[in-house]
């Protein structure tokens, strides 16, 4: 694992030209396949519908759900942190809510290949390829939320990483950690998984590492996290009857 560590300082090195290509190639790839066939799904419509609204100053309501056929329809079927960013990058940029979902997702891949960059080293360019497999290229040419998904898995899993790692129990891994896993949640309801991990986590360094501090730490970002997550689904109950939006089937 020798080569995950920081062997050479972060600067322009020769493989950042090949990394700076892969970018250059998928961000032109998505504009062209965006451009020429729309790249549009009823979640795609979805979200760019919130988006919409919120630029709307109409705040998390869709006047029609597509699902529901209800009029008014508290966004609640998927979480709002996607659209939310939709929102943002279309409100600074002046784009359509189209556009800014495509360059919301050119920019996804850039903290992608920062993470790759940052984790790496001189060898991200070779792991950066995957981006370019054409499962990736059709995931994020779409207006879908698996892009910040993947993002966020990738971001959890790092910050896991540097908290095993870790010598010493510093705040800022650890709220960096809190917020990855927020993340997770606000893009996919799934990514609540993450509490578990953390929960894990926590009782590897209370009956393994003996790290008592640090397992109260863990406790803490899992517990908060639990909490802010149980608040917005307990928001959901209250607006559609459903923690989700709807009933759900196993």
């Amino acid at each position: 694992m020798s080569y995950i560590k920081s062997k050479y300082p972060f600067s322009l090195q020769k493989e950042d030209g090949y990394l700076i290509l892969i970018f250059l190639i998928f961000s032109i790839s998505v504009i062209l396949k965006s451009y020429i066939q729309g790249y549009l799904s009823p979640d795609s419509t979805e979200y760019l519908a919130l988006a919409q609204n919120l630029l709307n100053g109409n705040g998390y309501f869709l006047s029609t759900d597509n699902n529901t056929g209800q009029s008014s329809n508290f966004f609640a079927i998927w979480p709002a942190g996607y659209p939310t960013l939709i929102y943002i990058v279309s409100k600074l940029t002046g784009f359509s809510v189209y556009w800014a979902s495509k360059l919301l997702s050119i920019l996804i891949v850039m903290g992608i290949l920062l993470f790759f960059r940052n984790f790496f080293n001189k060898d991200a360019y070779i792991y950066s390829l995957i981006i370019l497999f054409a499962s990736y290229l059709e995931i994020f040419s779409y207006t879908w939320s698996e892009t910040i998904f993947i993002f966020s898995l990738l971001w959890f899993s790092i910050s896991v990483h540097r908290v095993i790692n870790s010598p010493i129990n510093s705040w800022p891994i650890f709220i960096n950690l809190s917020i990855a896993s927020m993340s997770l949640f606000l893009s996919r309801y799934i990514g609540a998984f993450s509490i578990a991990v953390v929960g894990s986590l926590a009782l590897y360094n209370f009956f393994i590492k003996k790290d008592y501090t640090r397992t109260l730490i863990l406790l803490i970002v899992s517990l908060a996290s639990l909490a802010l997550i149980s608040i917005y689904l307990y928001n959901n109950y209250l607006e559609t009857g459903f923690l989700t939006g709807l009933a759900r089937f196993a």
